[in-house]
């Protein structure tokens, strides 16, 4: 049973357990990359039956049109606030950019047990997604009046193995992200107090090799599938059971 709530301004997608399925005693939260909301979970919410699911939005891209762009550290207390919701412990699941504010979050809230990156961001303390990458990439539509980022040719980087439909969908939902949260520095890795897991998608375009093979070794587990930078809308199935295996 799935449930969409607004809650102070940040959009919830909450899964609940039908009757008469095995509750688990372990909850997740899903966090999405930049450039995309909690929708680019869908395909990977109804594999996590069982499981006290949420996926939530960031407000570094969900702010209305108009407002202060929201940073890093915001998205970051969204993140504490999802956590704080679960009365289970929590595995957090991050995606790309999501690993940076997830990171942030963690570090303070006890209640999770294991953080997933996928294909994601492990940043040291004073790193930020800008500066790890070695500064703005060319595919990034920068409009500093405004403060935010768009995604030039998402087809030829971050969804490069999306095909038809499902990529048509994946491009039109992408919205501006905001320069902040690149910017902004990691002040707390929680990867060094905090069990985690990389889960590195062998076909990324958007995560150059090298500074994938830097993640996977800040982090005491390593999964692979065999995906574009989009595990999530390509092998759900394939997500959910390594996300599973994280929560056991």
């Amino acid at each position: 049973m799935r449930h969409r709530i607004s809650v102070n301004d940040s959009v919830y997608i909450v899964v609940a357990p039908a009757y008469g399925d095995v509750v688990t005693n372990t909850a997740v939260l899903l966090v999405r990359g930049a450039w995309n909301g909690p929708e680019a979970w869908d395909a990977v919410l109804p594999e996590l039956d069982g499981y006290d699911v949420r996926a939530i939005a960031l407000p570094s891209s969900s702010r209305s049109p108009g407002a202060h762009p929201a940073g890093m550290y915001d998205d970051a207390e969204e993140i504490r606030r999802a956590i704080d919701e679960f009365d289970a412990p929590v595995t957090v699941v991050a995606h790309s950019y999501g690993g940076i504010p997830a990171a942030e979050a963690v570090s303070y809230c006890p209640a999770v047990a294991r953080i997933v990156f996928l294909a994601s961001f492990v940043l040291y303390e004073g790193e930020s997604m800008v500066s790890i990458a070695g500064g703005p990439k060319p595919h990034w539509d920068i409009d500093e009046s405004a403060g935010l980022v768009r995604v030039r040719t998402p087809e030829q980087n971050i969804y490069a193995d999306l095909q038809g439909d499902i990529a048509a969908a994946a491009i039109k939902g992408l919205r501006p992200q905001s320069l902040r949260s690149l910017t902004e520095p990691l002040t707390s890795s929680a990867w060094k107090r905090v069990p985690s897991t990389y889960v590195r998608a062998s076909r990324d375009r958007a995560i150059p090799a090298a500074l994938t093979e830097v993640f996977t070794s800040r982090t005491d587990a390593l999964d692979l599938l065999d995906t574009g930078h989009a595990p999530c809308r390509v092998d759900p199935v394939g997500v959910a059971r390594l996300v599973r295996a994280a929560a056991a």
